[in-house]
């Protein structure tokens, strides 16, 4: 449902210094603000690279399950500002459930090539790669990415699916 959706800030301004105020996460260079963000439905900071935190945002973060990693500019984690309790813990609670049903890893893991495939399809026709000239086998690739569709959907462990996501991207970048 969309009422439980939380949003993620990611901050990589170098510089910046993320704030609270009335309400509202703001980050800021200098004297530019650079967003702003309703705090009630935030989940989680991610800093990277030189930002800071003030510690009202920090002392928000703690007191309302806000969760806040700090990493380098090269994406490496430092650490974290972790919360008593998190906003998602429930939710991270059904992930972990989720996580033993190999039945619904398998939906997952095939909705998930599925989407991979038909977004390799979309950047093909938006690049114009549709490269008219067949292969030997006298296929182009969208032929052989759409061929390969059907398969992932009719996967029956995840091996298989693992295995037409590695056919589709090798077809992708022949």
């Amino acid at each position: 449902p969309e009422e439980n959706v939380m949003s993620v800030l990611y901050v990589t301004e170098q510089g910046a210094t993320i704030r609270f105020n009335a309400g509202r996460i703001v980050v800021r260079k200098e004297k530019k603000v650079l967003q702003e963000v309703p705090a009630f439905k935030l989940e989680q900071i991610v800093a990277v690279g030189n930002v800071i935190l003030t510690t009202s945002a920090a002392t928000f973060c703690m007191q309302q399950g806000v969760d806040v990693a700090f990493l380098s500019t090269t994406g490496k984690y430092h650490g974290r500002l972790q919360p008593e309790f998190a906003k998602s813990a429930l939710l991270r609670q059904r992930q972990y459930e989720h996580a033993q049903n190999a039945e619904f890893c398998l939906r997952t893991s095939a909705a998930l090539v599925t989407g991979k495939i038909k977004n390799m399809l979309a950047m093909i026709r938006r690049q114009r790669r549709l490269r008219e000239s067949a292969n030997e086998a006298g296929h182009t690739p969208i032929q052989a990415l759409e061929r390969l569709l059907p398969k992932v959907s009719a996967a029956t462990d995840i091996e298989s699916v693992r295995g037409f996501e590695g056919t589709a991207t090798a077809e992708y970048f022949k």
